[in-house]
């Protein structure tokens, strides 16, 4: 697994770009300070989504062992229920 949380900033011509870490560019800034700004947003954002996506794992496990169902047939039924 790819840590998404991993960001770093590379120097460009004379703008700063933040760049993940499978090396995909997630934007150009004119100042190191803006793209280090940037790296904090990128990284607070990951770290959400890990923890949503940790919640959403949890409730799938909850879902097939209630219902006595696999995940194949408990992910889409906590999906649903996730948007309401």
């Amino acid at each position: 697994m790819i840590a998404r949380n991993e960001f770093r900033v590379e120097l460009i011509g004379n703008q700063f770009r933040v760049v993940d870490a499978v090396g995909e560019e997630v934007g150009a800034y004119p100042t190191e300070d803006a793209a280090k700004e940037a790296v904090e947003r990128c990284e607070k954002d990951a770290a959400m989504l890990d923890t949503a996506e940790v919640l959403v794992n949890i409730a799938v496990k909850t879902h097939m062992l209630t219902h006595g169902v696999d995940r194949e047939t408990a992910q889409p039924w906590v999906g649903c229920a996730t948007f309401k």
